[in-house]
Parts: C-alpha cells; sequence; structure tokens
C-alpha cells in the first residue's frame, strides 16, 4: 500500500472484469480515493509506461508474464488471496462469432496441458 501511494499507478479500465476486485482491495487498504495515472489492460501501453517510470500496473499475470520471465518487470507482493482467481473466456451469450466453439476448446485443452 505505501508503494501504491507513492507512484503513479495503472488500473484497468472500470469496465475491466477485474477492476471491482482492484478495488476491493485499493478500498481495504485505505486507497479507496486513489486516481490512476491511467487506466489500461493494453500490454503495449502499460509495459510502455511501467518500462519509462516507476508505475505499478495491477494487470493480469498472465498479460505480463514474459517480461516477468525476462526480469523486465518484477510482480509486486500483495498478501491479498482474492486478487488471484480464475481465468476464463467471457463473450455475448446472443452471439457467437464463426470459429467462436472451435477457439474455446483449443483454449480449454491448451490449459488443460498446463501446470
Amino acid at each position: 500500500p505505501e508503494a501504491l501511494a507513492a507512484s503513479p499507478v495503472i488500473l484497468p479500465p472500470a469496465t475491466a472484469l477485474i477492476r471491482p476486485v482492484v478495488d476491493s482491495y485499493l478500498a481495504a487498504n485505505g486507497l479507496a480515493g486513489l486516481r490512476p495515472a491511467i487506466e489500461t489492460v493494453s500490454l503495449a501501453l502499460g509495459r510502455g509506461i511501467c518500462l519509462a517510470s516507476d508505475a505499478l500496473w495491477f494487470i493480469s499475470r498472465g498479460v505480463v508474464v514474459h517480461e516477468l520471465d525476462k526480469a523486465e518487470m518484477i510482480e509486486l507482493p500483495t498478501g491479498a488471496r482474492f486478487l488471484s482467481g480464475a481465468v476464463g473466456m467471457t463473450r455475448r451469450q446472443a452471439s457467437a462469432a464463426p470459429g467462436l466453439a472451435d477457439f474455446a476448446e483449443i483454449a480449454a485443452e491448451v490449459a488443460r496441458q498446463m501446470p
């Protein structure tokens, strides 16, 4: 929480699925009124800002796993288990794009093979 209060913070947009969980974490740490420097889940934008500054970014680990593996970025522990969660696919219920079922099955198969 001290680092968040002292650094520029990048948050997911209000419409992102992970934003309510991030907001809950901030509120639990007395930072409910924290104003982000920017809101994004874009890898290119968030990565660029983080690599060029001391900004802290709330983003799903999988988005920056390569940057973490290459030690271009570091992960700061939050101590909040509720910030970890399942990853899934979200889609509009009323429409199904061509190939979406095939994509979902391939993604599920890849996920089953992961450690």
